[in-house]
């Protein structure tokens, strides 16, 4: 859902040299490598002799500042703080990404005060410029980050698109403080960028990733507003109108965002919402759509199947049509339809319920659960196990993590060890926020001798080690 900034994650941190036009110097280019293979022992031996025989080369600063990074940095894992990786739609989570990795305001300082150093010696080296944003924003320093925001628009050009990379500093700083934290941040961003409606989408998309759909609806109707829209932010809002059911404005985008695509995928939206509204012209409609390019092969065949389905109008064509990789909110008003003409089929409520709740409508999806809950519609273990466990993150994500509990422990015996794991992670940490130690030392237990097997093993662990050196644990 996101735009894929000019230069993302740590792409600018570990210096390619053909991104900032460093010079291929392959002694820089050899402490690189060694400082990505954890060498930092030699790496600071070569960058101390570079530095010894000039001691304000800023691409020796560089690294030296970079160094220290990553052989400081601390491990999720060790913090105890996994905000956004205990998704249950995430299986593989790695101890040391950088990615969730944060550091300590002391190494943060120890780190800017070299970049500083060198940026004193070449101000519009941007490449120092973004690893220092980068610093403050892994250690949650938001004042400082901000501060820099205009050195970097001073140093950068309109086609760099800087917004965007300093949008991602927010981000970061919503996973390491807060979402009203990093709101402060865009703010400050769209001070810099007030004609740039993408902003709002950006700030909009923090609060939907967070089941605040009030808010996120708010921002995204000033990104509309503002007008000068990209197009992952036309992608955006496509999908929220269609997850909210605001079908006048998801028409208006699906017309904006085909004519500037020029594919003819707005004639797809509008047989889709006529069918939702039962008009019968819906499939006449879907005939004036015709694509041949290659790239929209999947779309093609979508079509396809839509049309065969009214032919037989059975619901096994209907899931014929849910097997394509089409656009989300192609398949959002394709489930919505089929909520409305088979109520009681629980694939269906099923795979609307859990596709809702991937993108973060959980409301709507928590609604769905309890019809297919009671309505009795799992009728196998594998069906009833599914159920439990995304009903138990939607509940937990939407801040019921009470309710959550109940559907947790159906899964604390299940043959499947992700499902088991998850279920004895998200147990076991509520009873440890209630200090229960006791309950949460049951929990943690059942998985976490099993750490290589799945992430919430290792998360497991990881509290259980935790529970320890505190020593709360009667046996630990």
């Amino acid at each position: 859902m996101f735009r894929k900034t000019w230069i993302t994650g740590l792409l600018f941190f570990i210096c390619t040299s053909y991104l900032w036009g460093f010079d291929q110097n392959p002694e820089f280019e050899y402490i690189d490598t060694l400082i990505k293979n954890q060498k930092y022992e030699i790496a600071s031996q070569k960058i101390g002799e570079i530095l010894s025989k000039s001691p304000e080369n800023p691409d020796a600063l560089m690294y030296k500042g970079v160094l220290i990074f990553y052989s400081e940095s601390i491990s999720s894992i060790k913090k105890g703080i996994w905000q956004n990786i205990d998704s249950i739609y995430e299986p593989n989570f790695r101890e040391n990404d950088l990615e969730n990795a944060i550091i300590s305001k002391e190494t943060a300082n120890k780190i800017s005060a070299i970049f500083l150093k060198a940026l004193e010696k070449e101000p519009g080296k941007m490449n120092v410029q973004l690893a220092l944003c980068y610093v403050y924003a892994k250690a949650g320093m938001k004042s400082e980050l901000i501060s820099r925001f205009p050195e970097l628009k001073k140093f950068s050009t309109a086609q760099d698109k800087m917004q965007y990379n300093m949008a991602e500093y927010a981000r970061i700083i919503s996973k390491q403080k807060s979402i009203d934290e990093a709101i402060e941040v865009y703010r400050e961003i769209n001070k810099l960028y007030p004609e740039d409606g993408n902003i709002y989408n950006d700030m909009g998309l923090l609060f939907y990733e967070n089941g605040n759909l009030e808010n996120s609806l708010e921002l995204f109707r000033k990104a509309q507003e503002t007008g000068n829209l990209d197009k992952s932010t036309l992608e955006n809002l496509l999908l929220v109108y269609s997850l909210t059911g605001d079908y006048d404005k998801l028409q208006k985008t699906a017309n904006i965002l085909s004519a500037e695509e020029k594919d003819k995928t707005d004639i797809i939206y509008q047989a889709l919402l006529q069918r939702i509204q039962n008009k019968p012209d819906w499939y006449n409609t879907l005939t004036r759509y015709s694509n041949p390019n290659n790239s929209k092969k999947e779309i093609n065949s979508f079509v396809n199947a839509l049309q065969k389905s009214l032919v037989t109008n059975n619901y096994n064509n209907f899931i014929e049509t849910t097997r394509y990789n089409v656009p989300a909110p192609m398949l959002a008003l394709n489930y919505e339809w089929a909520l409305r003409n088979y109520p009681d089929k629980f694939i269906n409520l099923y795979n609307y319920a859990d596709f809702l709740t991937y993108y973060h409508h959980y409301s709507r999806a928590i609604e769905i659960y309890k019809n297919i809950l009671n309505q009795k519609l799992p009728t196998n273990k594998n069906q009833d196990e599914e159920f439990s466990f995304s009903y138990a993150w939607a509940l937990y994500k939407s801040g019921r993590n009470l309710q959550s509990l109940q559907h947790w422990k159906k899964l604390v015996n299940s043959s499947n060890f992700y499902k088991k794991s998850a279920a004895s992670y998200f147990l076991g940490k509520y009873f440890l926020e209630k200090k229960d130690f006791a309950q949460a030392n049951k929990y943690f237990s059942l998985v976490k001798d099993k750490p290589d097997a799945s992430k919430y093993a290792l998360f497991c662990l990881g509290l259980y080690n935790t529970m320890a050196e505190q020593g709360v644990l009667d046996n630990p």
